[in-house]
């Protein structure tokens, strides 16, 4: 036999809908009990939604930080982005990503006809993962003022000088193997970024071709001997082809302390 409510149905709903506000409000913004999940920032990009999220356990630990973004914006990039360096999305991770991990915010960039050196001569899209604020990125110029000592460098890399810096995002350290191929890349590639001596940013680099077969693929992220800061650094990154959600779900995890 069914129990009825000792509440009439308008009382019982509004008791529903306070309790349901209640808890939305305490437990902040994006907050999903069952699975961790917390959304950042969203940006609307040609009438989809990209956005950065985390995963965090309950006890405030971040366990995954990421980006999701939609097959439909991987066929048809915005030439005309307006955030630093051209950027067609600027988004802020969520807080508990931004106070305890390296990553501030992430930008992602369309670069229709590639760009030195010849390898990356080829349409493709950044994806910047900043430890700077967008402040602090917009300020960034042709000239690195600090360049990085050996140690700061990841085994691999090459730090390709001080004048190579990009206004409004830094220079690029690239792996070696990229560095001596004379044909333009095919496949994804890690890149390190670098302002004022040290590791500013990590940086997927993909042909849109690659994204558009809508495959999953993973990257080792270039962690130097000395960093710089003291943080939380993520080892791992898959980019999952979420044939669900129509998107990518860019996922950086296995963070670790580094206290230099």
């Amino acid at each position: 036999m069914k129990r009825r409510s000792i509440l009439p149905p308008v009382t019982l709903a509004l008791a529903v809908a306070v309790l349901v506000l209640g808890i939305s409000r305490s437990q902040g913004a994006g907050f999903r009990p069952r699975s961790g999940l917390v959304t950042g920032e969203i940006q609307q990009v040609g009438g989809a939604q990209v956005s950065t999220f985390a995963n965090v356990s309950a006890a405030g630990e971040v366990l995954e930080a990421g980006l999701i973004l939609p097959f439909a914006v991987v066929n048809n990039p915005p030439t005309d982005g307006t955030g630093p360096a051209g950027a067609f999305a600027v988004l802020a991770f969520p807080e508990a990503v931004q106070n305890t991990t390296f990553f501030n915010h992430a930008e992602v960039h369309w670069e229709p006809y590639g760009h030195p050196p010849i390898r990356y001569f080829a349409p493709h899209l950044d994806f910047h993962f900043y430890n700077q604020t967008v402040d602090q990125v917009l300020q960034v110029g042709s000239f690195d003022p600090s360049q990085p000592l050996g140690d700061h460098i990841p085994y691999g890399y090459l730090y390709p000088g001080p004048q190579a810096s990009v206004p409004q995002m830094g220079v690029h350290a690239m792996p070696f193997a990229d560095v001596l191929a004379n044909t333009p890349f095919t496949g994804p590639t890690m890149l390190a970024g670098y302002y004022g001596g040290r590791m500013t940013f990590v940086e997927p680099m993909v042909p849109q071709v690659f994204l558009q077969r809508r495959r999953t693929f993973q990257l080792p992220v270039p962690l130097p001997p000395v960093l710089g800061i003291s943080t939380r650094f993520p080892t791992r990154f898959v980019a999952t082809a979420d044939r669900r959600r129509a998107a990518f779900v860019m996922t950086f995890s296995g963070f670790v302390q580094v206290s230099r």
